[in-house]
């Protein structure tokens, strides 16, 4: 018998989660220790993958058909990604130019006149107070 030594499997040495619903007879990891427990004899912490056998046995370990794989889902997966780098690289120069354009429409304003919500910032007058009648000899406004 001739194969490949191979350590146990478990979560947290293969990144993957145990699910449940497996067919009769098929485990998700080869979790050595897990079973040991359910053997009646000891083993080694490690499993052999078999790649040649000789003498050849009569009968075969069978093989299990691979599933058939949705292209489709994978193409339209990456055909998402593309999408996403354009969208993020047309957007990216739109918030730029939007930028530049804010800062030179604020420079062409001159300095004082940007928009800061006060309302002296945008009367050239001042801040007027709504008792006190206004300096320029006209009333004030309410």
């Amino acid at each position: 018998m001739t194969g490949r030594l191979q350590f146990g499997e478990t979560e947290e040495n293969t990144g993957l989660r145990e699910r449940g619903g497996m067919p009769e007879g098929q485990i998700m990891f080869v979790d050595v220790d897990r079973l040991a427990e359910e053997l009646p004899y000891p083993i080694y912490g490690g499993y052999v993958e078999l790649t040649d056998q000789d003498p050849v046995p009569e009968v075969a370990p069978e093989r299990i058909a691979l599933r058939e794989e949705n292209t489709g889902m994978s193409a339209s997966y990456a055909f998402q990604w593309w999408v996403f780098s354009v969208v993020a690289v047309v957007g990216w120069v739109v918030l730029i130019r939007r930028e530049l354009r804010d800062a030179r429409e604020a420079d062409a304003r001159g300095p004082g006149n940007g928009e800061t919500g006060d309302a002296s910032a945008q009367d050239p007058e001042g801040p007027r107070d709504p008792v006190a009648p206004a300096q320029s000899g006209r009333p004030s406004r309410t």
